[in-house]
């Protein structure tokens, strides 16, 4: 089996966005380093499949690249006093701002890995029903 061939296997599509769910869980919970080979092992999942055409792969990699560190620097603003807004007059903005974008952000970041899912999935269904016609000719 190639391997282009196994990365066209119908738990595919899981493994990458379950990758990239799980870097987020392993680093809300304090391990930067699982989380981080995780997140990398989604991206290569994500570029390397054939399950994904050019436009889902920019629009995914852009949202999993950005989201996070969007995430991180308001994280890193908020909490610890530093980072993007640590120079302003009043170095803390209302909590809502940071916890209402925090949340837009991660909505958006579910929305496209559901919808990376979705295209994935149904891209297995279609080469296997495919692969079924051809043989029964």
């Amino acid at each position: 089996m190639s391997d282009a061939q196994l990365l066209e296997r119908d738990w595919v599509p899981m493994a990458v966005i379950g990758s990239f769910a799980l870097a987020g869980l392993f680093f809300w919970l304090g391990g930067p380093v699982a989380a981080l080979g995780l997140w990398l092992l989604g991206l290569v999942g994500l570029l390397a499949s054939p399950l994904w055409h050019a436009v889902e792969k920019i629009v995914g990699c852009a949202a999993l690249v950005a989201g996070p560190a969007v995430v991180l620097g308001l994280w890193v603003g908020y909490v610890a006093r530093w980072g993007w807004f640590g120079n302003l007059v009043d170095p803390r903005p209302p909590r809502l701002i940071y916890l209402a974008t925090t949340g837009i952000v991660i909505a958006g970041l579910v929305f496209v890995s559901a919808w990376l899912l979705s295209r994935g999935s149904s891209r297995v269904r279609d080469r296997a029903s495919t692969r079924a016609a051809g043989r029964r000719r």
